[in-house]
């Protein structure tokens, strides 16, 4: 039993790390990080947290990069759409990985 509690624990951790890029400062990021960083807040929006205000100032600083052709918008997207989804899928990961410990912790109660 004390091996399935490793494996869980293990399986846990993979899906807590936080590998976020640092939106303080957006004019220093490069094109992928801003793309990324606008991936990530669209997860943490899908997840309940008010993230519109990060949203609109990446949105501004991608257009405006777009404008002066400084960025590939369509890239852009594809590449804010893609961390999107792989964030968003590792939270319900990670969610259910708790709810199933926490369900193992019940049934050994």
């Amino acid at each position: 039993m004390k091996i399935l509690y490793c494996l869980f624990f293990v399986m846990l951790m993979s899906g807590c790390t936080n590998y976020r890029v640092n939106t303080d400062n957006i004019n220093i990021l490069n094109n992928e990080q801003l793309c990324k960083a606008l991936g990530e807040n669209l997860a943490l929006d899908l997840q309940g947290f008010d993230r519109a205000y990060d949203i609109k100032r990446l949105n501004s600083e991608i257009t405006q990069r777009a404008q002066k052709e400084a960025l590939d918008k369509n890239k852009c997207n594809d590449l804010s759409e893609n961390t999107k989804d792989y964030e968003y899928s590792r939270a319900r990961f990670s969610s259910s990985i708790n709810n199933n410990f926490n369900l193992i912790n019940d049934i050994n109660l």
